[in-house]
């Protein structure tokens, strides 16, 4: 008799342990094949993401801007009143977003990922001696050549263009704003000693 509830005791221990084994194979292979469906979605545009903003201009219409991009923006709604948005989608959260009043482009927006951006050769150690020239007038060109003549990435037009450099350990950046007549209006950044 105590053999027999002994035999029983293990089989049921033995089921219990096989069932929950089971369960978490099950939620690792579901977990497994809902990350292979999961796939990157990429638009064909005649330029790249980070290109694209680069060849565009706030004198563009929305038609041009789909020529340049060559796929077609789509609307956003917006509540402000003679204001308009349309959205250029690249997949993979990628999107420029072009911004009218009054039916004229004001500003191209993008969003950008600082790990795609990195440069080894962008260098933040300059940055004090441009600080300190900034009220003279500082010009991309200057600008670029403190932080080691690399072109930022543009990233945004409007009535100042917006430009980011990335270093190389993706750590340290900084964004910079120059206005119409090409100088430097503001810069700001991070890990860079001031």
């Amino acid at each position: 008799m105590k053999k027999n509830k002994l035999f029983v005791g293990v089989i049921c221990l033995l089921v219990l342990v096989s069932i929950t084994g089971c369960g978490k194979k099950t939620n690792l292979s579901n977990k497994k094949q809902s990350d292979n469906t999961e796939t990157k979605t990429e638009v064909k545009a005649k330029c790249s993401y980070y290109k694209c903003l680069s060849k565009m201009s706030l004198s563009n219409t929305v038609d041009e801007l789909n020529n340049i991009v060559g796929i077609e923006a789509k609307s956003v709604e917006t509540t402000v009143e003679n204001m308009e948005k349309y959205e250029y989608d690249f997949g993979n959260d990628k999107k420029i977003t072009v911004t009218l009043f009054s039916g004229k482009v004001s500003s191209i927006t993008m969003a950008y990922d600082k790990k795609e951006l990195k440069n080894s050769k962008v260098t933040l150690d300059n940055l004090a001696d441009v600080k300190a020239k900034i009220n003279d007038g500082v010009s991309y060109a200057d600008f670029k050549n403190a932080v080691g003549g690399v072109d930022g990435t543009l990233y945004e037009l409007g009535s100042w263009n917006k430009y980011v450099w990335v270093a190389g350990d993706g750590s340290s950046n900084v964004t910079a704003s120059f206005g119409k007549d090409g100088n430097l209006k503001f810069f700001s950044g991070l890990g860079f000693k001031s």
